[in-house]
């Protein structure tokens, strides 16, 4: 997921971390949690106000999604 986010938006890559979160951890089904960027950072900011930047992560998140489970290219 995390190769597939950094190659699409072109931002930094500060790297996949595993904490013991509350949102990941109090479910029965796998999750993760993904910071698309932050808002703290003002290009990061202007980039999530872009419908066209949504598109892009949504489809990164796909598409690491898709190679994860062993699917990419099977429905595409």
């Amino acid at each position: 997921m995390q190769a597939e986010l950094v190659a699409a938006t072109g931002l930094t890559d500060r790297g996949a971390k595993i904490k013991n979160l509350h949102v990941t951890r109090e479910t029965n089904a796998p999750a993760i949690l993904v910071e698309a960027g932050f808002i703290s950072n003002p290009a990061e900011e202007s980039l999530m106000n872009q419908t066209s930047f949504d598109n892009l992560v949504a489809k990164a998140i796909y598409k690491g999604f898709m190679k994860a489970t062993g699917y990419l290219g099977r429905y595409e």
